[in-house]
């Protein structure tokens, strides 16, 4: 895995703990704002699994990619994660599957939430403590088991509501929230990850007030807004960056036309009217 700070390097910190079992590694990490993503060489022909949650006490969420895939995981809070790395010869489902998934959390369901459970109870059993790796080795299966079938289940799901309207506009939603921070993310990604055409995609938003790229720009703006308040300290440039947007002008020019008022005059208004406290 590599990670990387989210915002200004000297504002960054984290708590990690790291052991190898026989099968599974496991990382169990508090950090601040951060960019996961895959290590292409260190972390070849494996299968991660993270459980993810806002600090204190966001709820879980469950997310399975293969160590091959361009999938990256941003945080814009303080995070608690649980990561397991599985080799992939271990794991009873092909990359295909697991591609499918779109690198998103999984939807909830009984199963899911039994296999965040389990992830988060195994950690907490093998870190921190003397354990031989050898006595965890029918722990480790028993996870992966459980993980297998998740991930076996999720896809099915995905399966059967693929051709739905409701379903693509839903993840389409679950997706934006969850990478609009990252500049690359794009509505052409969102079909990729869906794997439809950009047409079919689109299709699912003709009766839409706003395209997927507003919704994209939108949910950035809304970011930015609570960081140009809750970070007054930092710059402009840091803020769009953090947001999700690529370059400071065009982050600007759309502020201005969403609020009627520039970054700057914004922070300063928030700061004069409500002592710097920021509610939406």
């Amino acid at each position: 895995m590599r990670c990387t700070a989210v915002g200004p390097d000297d504002q960054w910190d984290a708590a990690l703990y790291h052991r190898s079992l026989s099968l599974v590694e496991v990382t169990r990490s508090l950090a601040a704002p951060t960019v996961l993503m895959p290590d292409a060489d260190a972390d070849r022909d494996g299968i991660l699994v993270w459980v993810t949650a806002d600090w204190p006490d966001g709820p879980d969420r469950l997310t399975v990619v293969t160590t091959s895939g361009p999938h990256r995981f941003v945080t814009d809070c303080v995070t608690d994660a649980v990561i397991l790395r599985i080799p992939a010869e271990s794991f009873g489902v092909g990359r295909g599957v697991i591609a499918s998934l779109s690198g998103a959390a999984l939807a909830r369901s009984h199963l899911a939430t039994a296999a965040v459970c389990a992830v988060r109870g195994f950690a907490a059993s093998v870190l921190g403590t003397d354990v031989d790796s050898f006595s965890t080795l029918a722990a480790e299966s028993a996870m992966i088991d459980l993980l297998v079938v998740t991930v076996a289940e999720a896809n099915a799901r995905r399966t059967e509501s693929s051709s739905n309207t409701e379903y693509v506009r839903r993840r389409t939603a679950e997706l934006i929230e969850l990478h609009h921070r990252d500049p690359e993310f794009s509505p052409t990604t969102l079909a990729e990850r869906m794997h439809l055409s950009r047409r079919q995609f689109y299709r699912h938003f003709e009766a839409c007030d706003h395209s997927v790229a507003e919704m994209i720009a939108d949910r950035r703006l809304r970011a930015a807004r609570g960081l140009l308040v809750s970070n007054p300290s930092a710059s402009v440039a840091w803020v769009a960056r953090a947001s999700g947007f690529g370059s400071v002008g065009p982050f600007r020019l759309r502020f201005r036309r969403e609020f009627g008022v520039g970054p700057t005059e914004f922070r300063d208004q928030m700061a004069e009217n409500n002592d710097g406290v920021y509610a939406g």
